[in-house]
């Protein structure tokens, strides 16, 4: 929104009840943040992450709010840092089994630092985990408390197995990641989409037409679908998805 201190993020809400979309009020201590990211199980129970300013304005903090389906209730996170701050993605198994991923930054370019961010949420409070990567994660996707999986900004495919995560496999421009079971994953890079069986990795190349991976949705095993962007030849950019033919 336009104020007089200039352009300034402002978190918005909607839900859908099955009929039309109605807004939904925030906490008032969320409304400087940014809200980046969503993972719904239920009606009654929805997560946002975000960030924003701390209390003192001298850091950047993570957010996460929970909603009841009629409310939204801010829950302390783990994650404050006086450098630049981004939430990327959040991805849940259920409502004790939930990731979130993102990096921390410094200024500058040449001698810019990227710190990997990932914290879990047990059912009751978030805590901060560690990875063996430290350029950033870019997205994630939970299956089970033994088995999630994030891509990190210089290619790394990570996989957690309920103690640990591990780097299991480099995919150029790894964007987004999908999986349906620890012998069923599928990752999305820059013209190329990897996929893990559970021993070995694979690499298919996408339609030429295919230019970027935005988003993706894992169904069932032959039902995964992936969203992006193609790249016209007179440099307009349009809305393109892309879905695996068999299993």
């Amino acid at each position: 929104s336009d104020s007089s201190a200039g352009w300034v993020d402002e978190p918005l809400d909607f839900h859908w009840n099955g009929t039309a979309w109605s807004p939904m009020t925030l906490p008032s201590a969320v409304t400087p943040f940014a809200l980046e990211s969503i993972q719904a199980f239920s009606s009654t129970d929805a997560w946002a992450v975000g960030v924003g300013p701390s209390a003192s304005g001298t850091s950047t903090v993570a957010t996460a709010v929970q909603s009841n389906g009629t409310s939204w209730t801010e829950v302390a996170t783990p994650i404050s840092t006086t450098k630049s701050l981004s939430i990327n993605a959040i991805s849940g198994s259920s409502p004790s089994d939930i990731w979130v991923v993102g990096e921390t930054s410094t200024s500058g370019y040449r001698d810019r630092q990227v710190t990997s961010v990932i914290m879990h949420y047990n059912g009751v409070s978030w805590s901060p985990s560690t990875v063996p990567d430290n350029s950033g994660l870019i997205n994630v996707d939970a299956v089970s408390p033994s088995d999630a999986w994030a891509v990190a900004a210089d290619g790394s495919v990570l996989s957690w197995n309920g103690s640990a995560w591990t780097v299991q496999t480099q995919e150029s421009g790894a964007k987004v990641v999908q999986a349906l079971s620890p012998t069923d994953v599928w990752v999305g890079g820059i013209v190329s989409l990897g996929h893990y069986n559970g021993t070995t990795w694979s690499t298919t190349a996408t339609p030429s037409t295919f230019n970027a991976f935005s988003g993706g949705a894992a169904l069932a095993p032959g039902h995964v679908w992936f969203a992006g962007v193609s790249y016209l030849s007179n440099g307009d950019e349009v809305p393109a998805v892309l879905s695996t033919s068999n299993g």
